[in-house]
């Protein structure tokens, strides 16, 4: 079944920027059974001419619209975070050379360490921490096949602060040491001279 309603009035017009931003119709998604509810209690009521069934109705409508707003800043406020996170993702990215901190972060998220700290997991599936770090490992994956570097020179120029934090945090990720990954990555591959 599809269901419509067109509503008018004061109550209406205060919620139009938010329902009908550029003066376009908007798809609202709801899930749940409760617009469904609100409508089949509309149908009932149109066969009643009372005022109590003249009130039940308008509260009604006002609970549709009330449905259509919440479900539409619910969606702007996560694709609002979902920005936050990514902007926070891309700044790891940009500055992984540098002495980076949460603080350094949340300044520009303008959310609370927990919050941002939950957020962070959920759309880039670990934290901002072992985020950062494996993307200095991965800079440093292509260092240790693309240059002759020193592994102390590299450790410093992917952010790490010294060549023993460097080899640990890369053994740990990869299963190798950075000379063996070297090594195994240069190495001619079997049938291949």
């Amino acid at each position: 079944h599809h269901y419509w309603v067109h509503l008018d009035g004061a109550g209406v017009a205060a919620m139009e920027p938010l329902l009908l931003p550029g003066k376009k119709l908007t798809p609202v998604q709801l899930t749940g059974v409760k617009m469904q509810e609100y409508f089949e209690m509309l149908l009932g009521q149109m066969e009643h001419s009372t005022v109590d069934s003249m009130v039940t109705t308008g509260l009604a409508l006002h609970e549709m619209l009330a449905l259509c707003a919440r479900s539409i800043l619910a969606e702007a406020e996560t694709t609002s975070a979902r920005q936050v996170i990514l902007q926070a993702a891309e700044t790891l990215r940009k500055n992984y050379q540098k002495e980076l901190s949460l603080a350094d972060l949340l300044a520009d998220a303008h959310m609370s360490k927990s919050y941002f700290l939950r957020l962070f997991r959920r759309y880039m599936g670990t934290t901002p921490y072992n985020y950062l770090v494996n993307f200095r490992i991965t800079q440093a994956k292509e260092l240790l096949v693309l240059t002759d570097h020193s592994v102390g020179e590299i450790a410093q120029k992917v952010g790490f602060g010294d060549a023993s934090n460097f080899s640990t945090r890369f053994a740990k990720a990869t299963g190798q040491s950075p000379l063996q990954y070297r090594k195994s990555a240069l190495k001619p591959q079997e049938g291949t001279r």
